[in-house]
């Protein structure tokens, strides 16, 4: 199977704009479930050694992560000698970048009948254009045939179809296999070149035969021949595809704009693909149209080195009838409010939100009564108190959601503050709520500042393994409720009501992120200083784990050391992490959601880091 993955990857790793009409949508059958495409690989490759994104993957956290998931394959950084060491093995007196593609690539991912069984499975179809490159491309081909045909790894005829050179690749699912290189689905590994590539024999079952076709520069990789015919139809022909005429391509593509890389996910067909595995999922699709709303596709594209930003990205959710459920809580567009007094500047990422509260009473009892197992436990009466308690919370919430995470230094438990904020409507009846049901879940109240604050006993809380930083708590005040470690809600309200304090707003690295973001209505937008979160979230997932290692520790100190090695291990990559390195490569980032009449589309941008200078 590795020879297979490994031609795989040679055919993805590029495009240019030469072929621009052979794009991967153009040749995906109809029944595509998932595309991926390039558009413009040589040009993407000069764009991406602009950025710092090279020098973030060789430092060691990134490095020794990727080796560890790749089980100590070579990253991206060693991908040239690894190449030229296969081409040493294979006799080809080539350069590997020489070999190529300089024409549009792409991945389809679709649906495809199986006869024997009569449910639709997955299948696969590639392409890339070599340009230039065909000829060597063509050599390393037959090189790799002839080698896994000697070693008895595959078999494979030369045929033609449709007048092009076409062969069809047996894998030998006989032989010698030997212990671990044996593939638990019934494929040779073949030719192990330790490749960094993904399993495809996982995603594509009982794939026993491949077909590779070669069309002037262009190859191919189908797991079933009728497809590679109808790519060909559409090339001969000029003839309209299927798949990029369909509203969801339509619909996702055309909001992308310029971009490297891009992919597009087909959302029914991936609910009739589980229901096709197993039937009781089928019941998902119904579940998740009235949950989240009637979603037809979805798309991701990405630039590097773009006009705004080091790396941006446009993602957008295509919903042509209409928004429902909670889609329809979140179709609230207003312009970028001021930040809060809270926002201090050892804010290291913020996120911003509008909600209908108005009807989150509805939407979470519908969703209730339509759970059948809950109607079997709740009694009529207490679904009716419950529905009261849902109306009057919404009305007492207001319509802005704010998460908000703070940094400051030296970093301990307390030090690090994480808090959910939403304005208030009715501060009053809030209160009401509070006081009847905080009790229950062990939280006292207690005035602080002129407040209210609601507390849990901090032993209570270590009992619970929750972290430091005190104890979770809920506070209302300055026109909000926070709700937090009680060190965060208690700096929140001291902020709150002040005009004078020192905000994240004033920081070069936030106006330097949000001045890229819309000066229209958006349902949501966010910020983040990347580096400082990610180290704040190591550092308060080992310090909640050790609080656990140390509990068991007390009872059982064998299986608190057994514990200790086991939650660790994966934190060990950046013990030694140079940060002040890191934020020299990465900078801030920004994004921004929009709704649109026929969906969301988001926009995101990530900066470079500060000891480079963007030319934006």
């Amino acid at each position: 199977m590795k020879l297979f993955t490994t031609l795989a990857t040679v055919l993805v790793l590029g495009a240019a704009a030469s072929a621009q009409e052979l794009t991967i949508e153009r040749l995906a059958p109809r029944q595509s479930v998932l595309v991926v495409g390039a558009s413009d690989f040589s040009g993407t490759v000069d764009r991406w050694n602009k950025t710092t994104l090279n020098d973030v993957l060789k430092l060691d956290p990134f490095k020794e992560m990727a080796d560890k998931q790749l089980d100590n394959e070579p990253v991206a950084g060693e991908f040239e000698q690894m190449m030229q060491e296969l081409f040493e093995e294979l006799g080809i007196d080539e350069e590997p970048r020489t070999i190529m593609p300089t024409g549009a690539a792409g991945l389809s991912v679709y649906l495809h009948m199986d006869d024997t069984t009569g449910n639709q499975r997955p299948a696969m179809f590639m392409f890339a254009d070599f340009g230039e490159n065909a000829e060597r491309m063509q050599t390393v081909l037959d090189r790799m045939l002839e080698h896994g045909d000697e070693e008895e790894h595959i078999e494979f005829e030369i045929n033609e179809l449709m007048g092009r050179k076409l062969y069809n690749v047996s894998m030998n699912t006989g032989g010698d296999k030997e212990g671990a290189d044996a593939d638990p689905n019934g494929f040779d590994p073949g030719m192990d070149f330790g490749m960094p590539m993904p399993d495809f024999s996982q995603m594509l079952g009982g794939m026993e035969t491949i077909h590779v076709l070669r069309d002037g520069s262009v190859f191919m990789i189908c797991s079933e021949m009728l497809q590679l015919g109808d790519a060909l139809k559409l090339i001969d022909d000029d003839s309209g595809s299927p798949f990029a005429a369909t509203d969801e391509v339509q619909g996702v593509r055309s909001q992308f704009g310029s971009s490297d890389l891009y992919m597009m996910v087909m959302i029914q067909p991936v609910f009739r693909m589980l229901g096709d595995i197993e039937p009781t999922l089928g019941m998902i699709e119904p579940m998740f149209n009235m949950m989240v709303g009637n979603m037809k596709a979805i798309g991701m594209s990405v630039q590097f080195d773009g006009p705004d930003a080091m790396v941006q990205g446009t993602s957008v959710v295509y919903m042509p009838h209409g928004k429902s459920g909670i889609s329809a809580l979140l179709d609230r567009s207003a312009p970028r409010r001021d930040l809060p007094a809270f926002v201090s500047p050892e804010t290291v990422s913020f996120f911003a939100m509008n909600v209908d509260m108005a009807g989150l009473s509805d939407f979470i009892m519908t969703t209730m009564r339509s759970i059948p197992m809950l109607q079997g436990q709740l009694d009529p009466q207490a679904m009716q108190q419950i529905e009261d308690t849902v109306k009057r919370l919404s009305k007492a919430l207001g319509d802005q959601v704010y998460l908000a995470q703070s940094v400051r230094r030296p970093i301990t438990p307390e030090n690090i503050g994480q808090m959910i904020a939403v304005r208030t409507a009715n501060p009053q009846e809030l209160e009401n709520l509070l006081g009847e049901f905080t009790p229950q879940i062990g939280m006292q109240p207690r005035d602080f500042l002129g407040h209210r604050i609601y507390a849990m006993d901090p032993g209570m809380a270590q009992m619970m393994g929750l972290p430091g930083g005190g104890a979770p708590a809920i506070g209302v005040g300055g026109g909000h409720v926070f709700i937090g470690m009680e060190t965060a809600v208690q700096q929140a309200l001291r902020a709150a009501g002040q005009d004078d304090l020192d905000s994240l707003a004033d920081t070069t690295a936030f106006r330097r992120a949000v001045r890229v973001l819309s000066s229209d209505g958006v349902i949501a937008w966010g910020y983040s200083d990347l580096p400082q979160t990610i180290e704040a979230q190591l550092y308060a997932q080992r310090a909640q784990q050790m609080q656990q290692v140390e509990m068991i520790r007390e009872w059982d100190p064998d299986m608190a050391d057994e514990m200790e090695a086991e939650m660790m291990n994966p934190l060990k990559y950046w013990d030694d992490q140079d940060w002040e390195e890191l934020r020299k490569l990465i900078g801030p980032q920004s994004w921004e959601v929009r709704s649109t009449d026929i969906g969301f589309v988001s926009k995101f941008y990530q900066f470079r880091g500060a000891a480079e200078t963007d030319e934006e």
